[in-house]
């Protein structure tokens, strides 16, 4: 699995469920797939496959056509549906730029505010809750201690970074796929040049040999067609 099919599956994760995971890589593997096969290759009935492809195409991530269907499946019309790279991508960008903002929030707030903990987990209060539970833990009653907020902001701090190298990686994916791509019609243009340049020289071939097997008019030729003059 590469980076891209990686950040991929992790939003489909947080954004329609873990079932949906293998959904969209089977999709990715092919386009225009019908729900019937996609179905028989999750081995889920074609409802539950079509209640989690709605759910991506809220988010516009997959597209359809539809054929009547001509066999005897009940259902009227089968749909065919293919996975939206273009918009995942998008989709992907915005998503990381709006955790990384979430993130920069949180530091905010644990640098200006004091919290304090259940020494057993139970809770975490900022001060204004702590003092409405006099320092108690309502849960089990144990006296809250001050948090070292220092951590939290380290960790938190950490955690954007790890998605700034994930755009960046996204960035880069994106390059190398470019680079490919302009290869690819660079390619292209060379091929037809070149076969543009095959076939005037044909054409000059041609004409060359016509004129070649083209008969030469003799002396008498020429001698009679005066006389007749």
């Amino acid at each position: 699995m590469n980076v891209l099919e990686k950040l991929i599956d992790d939003l489909i994760l947080e954004i329609s469920g873990k079932e949906v995971v293998p959904l969209v890589q089977a999709l990715r593997k092919k386009e225009s797939i019908s729900e019937f096969k996609l179905a028989s290759k999750l081995n889920m009935t074609v409802n539950q496959v079509r209640n989690m492809l709605y759910r991506l195409s809220t988010y516009n991530l997959v597209d359809f056509t539809k054929k009547k269907d001509k066999g005897n499946t009940g259902y009227g019309y089968i749909y065919f549906w293919s996975f939206n790279e273009k918009i995942v991508r998008e989709l992907l960008v915005s998503f990381k730029n709006n955790k990384i903002n979430m993130l920069k929030k949180r530091v905010e707030r644990e640098t200006s505010e004091t919290y304090f903990v259940c020494p057993s987990q139970c809770v975490r209060f900022d001060s204004t809750n702590a003092m409405e539970y006099e320092f108690k833990c309502p849960e089990c009653g144990k006296i809250l201690i001050r948090e070292e907020g220092k951590k939290n902001v380290e960790k938190i701090k950490r955690e954007i970074e790890t998605i700034k190298l994930e755009l960046q990686e996204l960035t880069n994916v994106e390059e190398k796929e470019k680079k490919l791509m302009e290869k690819r019609l660079e390619k292209e243009r060379e091929k037809q040049k070149a076969f543009i340049e095959r076939k005037k020289a044909r054409k000059k071939a041609q004409r060359k040999k016509l004129l070649k097997n083209k008969p030469a008019k003799t002396k008498s030729a020429k001698i009679k067609k005066k006389s007749k003059k």
